[in-house]
């Protein structure tokens, strides 16, 4: 009689156009503010986003302000000037008062963003005179050019690791880009560029800017180790990035055929062009997680005037002949979400005293920073969004739940959408996905769509979100869905943003902790049919049996023999109790071909529990008398 056992899972740039994005020139105006002002509530039509507005005053003894950053806890930091322009940076918390920040021996400073995690960059003096760039933790500044190998640096992002990018003034007085990792500057160089700047970060190890090439200028993304030219519009020869959010999303502007400049978007390296307020010139500036995207566009006007000052006096320049360029005069501050593009300024109610000219910020809630003009004073300014007065009749919009859980490999989530309390009317609301920790692209599709309910319609929309079962994923990953800007006069509901868990199976659990992140990534060393150490026994069936992958396994895995009192082929095995995500099968042929298993070809003799495992005796049916040959076999199979 021969004895026989197996496994077998079942898989289932040569023009130079620097910006300078300084402090703007200091407006006109009579009207001292000092701290924060009182809020104005938008009143808005039911077909359009609500906000409630709050403007971001100047430090004591200064005059002008403007906003430059917010974080989701709702920080949000700027920079604060008096009546010489000297700039004092400051930092604000959830309509706080406003700090100034600490400089580095000198009397000026800018603050130009800050991290997930409350820090701050941007520049500050020292007693020297120089500027150099700058990181504040905790209110404490560092010195990001501690040798002064440099004259003049810049701040313009920083992420949770601390990692600041910026530029420096060269030798040749021309800016060049930096990383910063809180002990060390090092240049950043676009290969065979003639000059780089970076201006922004993620926390992913992502940083964007521009290079100027020998035809063209380009923005680009950089993760460290590979560059990414990010493509122009068509005919167009220039492009800078501003930003970059989680999902590797990247904002900015890019020159047209004829030299204009416009807001752009780039998505999966792929560029989308936001469009314009009327005056053929825009930029964006920020976006958040949920690729909603916030700058500046200029307005319709019958005359220009030109600007170009590259002493960083304003964040305006000279683009090309007599076109118009970006001028923060001649530009209101936009919000561009799912292809529409809002001037924020029509949201304003009439006679605000407001000129929103520039949004430079927008968190994951929704809240937007920037400046403008209050009453012809230069102001920052703070946004945040407000539920829609409701219509009555027009029903409620929700997410159906604040929280799911699915399974790695299940391949898909559906989020529901619910228009309850009423049916009057055509209702919207924006939808979109944002990365936790997992990440767009690799390990789920991002979605960005608009959900719809007629009128009359209600009861519920789905949206279905792509998972992707990366094999290198060994632990739980999250995810974060959110409905915004609910137009039509429906309310908003209680639940407008919610996680989704994404569940690694027990043997992703496993492989992660036998498994370095190297071979993670590699499938013939770490997946289910590998066996790296070559003793013909898969992980699977190490993983289900409790044995180490890199351990060759001596003797049999499972005991076969014949019960001398039933006189029947008996296997006994020892499984993981926690191995929930794999089917344990023992079969049994007279031939090696055909295999058969349940109740009528074996008999379950009985279970041993012995804490993490337990031990499993099965019975073949025939008896051994009555064969010429039987076989045995322990088949584990991957449950989907």
């Amino acid at each position: 009689m021969t004895l026989f056992w197996t496994a077998f899972p079942a898989m289932k740039i040569p023009a130079e156009i620097i910006r300078y994005s300084g402090r703007p020139r200091l407006a006109v105006g009579f009207l001292c503010l000092v701290g924060l002002l009182g809020c104005l509530v938008m009143a808005t039509p039911a077909s359009a986003q609500s906000f409630q507005i709050s403007a971001v005053g100047a430090l004591s003894n200064d005059q002008t302000s403007i906003v430059m950053g917010i974080n989701n806890a709702g920080t949000v930091v700027g920079t604060s000037y008096d009546s010489n322009g000297n700039g004092h940076a400051f930092s604000m918390l959830q309509n706080q008062a406003e700090t100034a920040l600490t400089t580095l021996g000198g009397t000026t400073s800018e603050a130009n963003g800050i991290s997930s995690d409350g820090r701050i960059v941007g520049s500050a003096a020292l007693t020297s005179g120089l500027t150099h760039a700058c990181a504040w933790v905790s209110g404490v500044p560092t010195d990001a050019d501690p040798i002064n190998i440099y004259g003049y640096s810049r701040g313009t992002s920083i992420n949770a690791s601390g990692i600041m990018a910026g530029y420096y003034l060269n030798a040749s007085n021309q800016p060049q880009g930096f990383i910063f990792n809180g002990t060390s500057l090092t240049p950043v160089n676009y290969p065979a560029a003639t000059q780089t700047t970076v201006n922004a970060n993620n926390d992913l190890g992502e940083w964007v800017g521009s290079f100027t090439g020998t035809s063209s200028v380009n923005a680009f993304v950089w993760n460290g180790t590979a560059y990414q030219s990010l493509p122009n519009a068509s005919g167009g020869t220039q492009g800078q990035a501003n930003a970059i959010n989680q999902a590797g999303d990247v904002a900015g502007w890019v020159t047209t055929s004829s030299g204009q400049e416009q807001a752009a978007l780039w998505r999966n390296g792929t560029l989308i062009l936001l469009g314009d307020l009327g005056g053929n010139y825009g930029e964006a500036t920020a976006i958040n997680n949920f690729g909603q995207v916030v700058g500046a566009s200029n307005v319709a006007a019958s005359s220009y005037q030109p600007v170009y000052t590259p002493n960083g006096q304003t964040g305006s320049y000279q683009s090309a002949g007599t076109l118009a360029p970006m001028v923060d005069s001649l530009s209101h501050a936009f919000l561009w979400q799912n292809g529409t593009l809002i001037d924020l300024n029509t949201l304003l109610p009439a006679n605000s005293g407001w000129i929103l000219q520039r949004a430079t910020g927008i968190n994951d809630a929704g809240q937007i920073v920037g400046y403008g003009t209050l009453n012809g004073l230069l102001t920052g300014f703070l946004l945040t969004p407000t539920p829609p007065t409701p219509t009555t009749g027009a029903g409620t919009l929700s997410l159906s739940q604040s929280t799911y859980s699915i399974n790695k490999n299940d391949g898909t989530v559906t989020i529901t959408v619910t228009r309850t309390g009423g049916t009057t009317g055509a209702v919207s609301a924006q939808f979109a996905t944002a990365p936790g920790t997992a990440e767009a692209g690799s390990d789920f599709t991002p979605v960005y769509t608009t959900v719809n309910f007629a009128n009359g319609q209600g009861g519920a929309q789905t949206i279905t979100i792509a998972i992707v079962n990366d094999p290198s994923v060994v632990t739980n990953q999250s995810l974060n869905v959110r409905i915004f800007s609910i137009t039509g006069g429906a309310a908003q509901g209680t639940t407008t943003v919610a996680t989704v868990t994404v569940v690694a199976p027990p043997f992703d659990v496993w492989r992660g902790q036998n498994f370095t992140t190297q071979e993670l990534a590699d499938t013939t060393i770490s997946g289910p049919l590998a066996n790296p150490a070559k003793d013909g026994i898969s992980n699977l069936l190490k993983y289900a049996l409790g044995l180490n992958p890199k351990t060759p396994s001596s003797g049999s895995v499972v005991n076969v023999g014949v019960d001398p009192t039933l006189n029947a082929l008996k296997l006994t095995y020892t499984a993981v109790k926690s191995a929930t995500d794999v089917n344990f099968i023992v079969e049994v042929s007279s031939d090696l071909v055909h295999w058969t298993s349940g109740s009528t070809a074996t008999t379950l003799v009985g279970t041993v529990d012995n804490g993490t495992t337990q031990t499993v005796t099965v019975m073949d049916n025939t008896k051994a008398s009555t064969a010429q040959s039987q076989f045995m076999r322990l088949r584990v199979t991957q449950l989907p």
